[in-house]
């Protein structure tokens, strides 16, 4: 019967084309091919008058309704090649082996990897250290493997793995900086107050430092003898005690915030160490020359995050001055607009300054030269904002008489 041979040559096309994609399609073909044969095998014994008077029992329907679901899943999992221009088709089913032929999978339709999975996988490594805490031994691990990565990219001397530690640093500086931001507001919101001004507002002033630092450790010991004496003999009312939970607790959150916010200042300047490293300094100094907001926070961020973006702004300063950076006006201008006043204002330590006396002479030497590259109602503009801050600082540095000096002589040459 045709019926019959049309059963038999397909089942005979399963078993020849049968996929080797492991135990599961095994298992369903073996099942098809069952099916198959039952229906033969009712095919070859009954006629075509009695298939048509016959009513199906029950059973019949459940093994129909079964062979149905069977096809449907075995259909799922072979993969359909679809048809090429020149009506021709390919399957993009790969074929897995223990030898890992690289050429076998490109033929079977898979893309090679390109230098481009290697930026997102340095990018993702980057992005993990924003994440894991700095009391973490894996975050040592995962600032290992950033290295690692971009080290063996530089030393392939190839133009595109060079790019891609540039494009994931810049990336990686650019959230970072966002991030500090971030963490700045909140840190703000929680800090102490000291006739009506926060803490760190007041430290800002001169001799503000040690007020600041007296009037904390004076609510440290008010904390501690509430906490004595609530062990001692339970002196404080209920809702005393409940108070000084809550600045226990304010305390800490406040030490967790900061700690947070130094450990993405110190992630920064180790990129920008990074960029200078691998040849991407200018798009540090673009970035930073962006943010201003940044800027505005930091004149009342904690000494030690003062000094880490001194020491960032510094770094970027002196590659800025170089002949070899190439960067326009309006990035130089804003770049100095925005972070000569933390140099004015930062606390920059007595025991353990953050720039030594070296650091602090090139410094000015740098910030000198890029202002005598910039017009002169730039000048003007940086060096009265300057002035400003220089004159209300308790800070001797940075002096930078001999270029306002120069302004002045520039000006008087021009009347004449």
């Amino acid at each position: 019967m045709s019926s019959s041979r049309e059963l038999q040559y397909l089942e005979y096309t399963y078993r020849n084309n049968r996929p080797t994609t492991g135990l599961l399609n095994s298992i369903f073909m073996t099942t098809v091919n069952t099916a198959a044969r039952s229906l033969v095998s009712v095919a070859s014994t009954a006629s075509t008058s009695e298939l048509a008077s016959r009513r199906w029992l029950a059973s019949d329907q459940l093994s129909f309704a079964s062979g149905l679901l069977t096809a449907v899943a075995e259909n799922a999992l072979v993969p359909v090649s679809a048809p090429s221009s020149s009506s021709t088709s390919s399957t993009a089913l790969v074929k897995y082996s223990g030898s890992g032929n690289l050429s076998m999978m490109m033929a079977d339709g898979v893309d090679a990897p390109s230098v481009s999975s290697l930026g997102r996988a340095l990018c993702h490594v980057l992005a993990l250290m924003n994440e894991i805490p700095v009391t973490s031994r894996k975050y040592h691990f995962t600032m290992g493997m950033a290295e690692k990565i971009m080290e063996e990219n530089a030393l392939s001397c190839n133009a595109e793995l060079l790019d891609v530690n540039r494009t994931a640093l810049a990336s990686s500086f650019a959230r970072t900086t966002a991030r500090l931001q971030d963490s700045l507001k909140r840190s703000r919101t929680a800090d102490e107050t000291f006739g009506g001004l926060p803490l760190r507002l007041v430290s800002a002033l001169p001799l503000g430092g040690y007020v600041a630092s007296s009037v904390r450790g004076l609510t440290t010991a008010i904390n501690t003898a509430r906490s004595l004496a609530d062990m001692a003999g339970n002196l404080l009312s209920q809702s005393k005690r409940r108070e000084s939970a809550l600045v226990r607790a304010g305390g800490s959150q406040e030490n967790e915030v900061e700690l947070a916010v130094e450990k993405l200042a110190e992630e920064l300047l180790w990129m920008t160490e990074k960029l200078r490293r691998y040849g991407a300094i200018e798009e540090g100094i673009k970035r930073w020359s962006y943010a201003s907001g940044l800027a505005s926070l930091s004149l009342t961020a904690a000494p030690r995050v003062q000094g880490l973006m001194v020491k960032i702004s510094a770094l970027l300063i002196g590659e800025l001055a170089r002949d070899t950076t190439q960067v326009p006006g309006q990035v130089k201008f804003r770049l100095l607009a925005n972070w000569l006043p933390l140099f004015c204002h930062a606390r920059n330590g007595l025991a353990f300054p953050v720039l030594t006396g070296y650091e602090r002479v090139e410094v000015e030497r740098a910030i000198d030269k890029a202002i005598s590259t910039l017009p002169a109602l730039d000048q003007e503009i940086l060096l009265t904002n300057w002035l400003q801050d220089f004159s209300v600082s308790a800070s001797e540095w940075p002096d930078l008489t001999p270029a306002y000096d120069r302004w002045c002589h520039s000006i008087r040459q021009m009347a004449v």
